[in-house]
């Protein structure tokens, strides 16, 4: 389910499982949002792309120019869309 590859955050092939367990449970108790990707890779890119979209679209939506600055401050460079050729991986 979970194939090994070489990465900065599994470092042993047995460690993957117990790595996702950790960031899942993570989100869960601190009540944080958050999204399984499951799919093969193309279809979580798409997926991925969509989410990053729409947070994109409410941080220009709801987000003060205050806001916005401390993100640039903080070197988050909001942007409105994902860019075509992104799109395409």
């Amino acid at each position: 389910m979970f194939p090994w590859e070489k990465d900065d955050f599994s470092d042993k092939p047995g460690g993957k499982r117990t790595e996702f367990n950790i960031f899942k449970n993570t989100f869960s108790t601190y009540n944080r949002a958050h999204m399984l990707l499951l799919k093969g890779i193309r279809i979580q890119a798409k997926r991925a792309i969509a989410h990053i979209d729409k947070l994109f679209r409410f941080i220009e939506q709801h987000f003060s120019e205050k806001d916005k600055q401390h993100l640039r401050r903080k070197r988050i460079i909001v942007q409105e869309k994902v860019s075509e050729s992104d799109r395409n991986l």
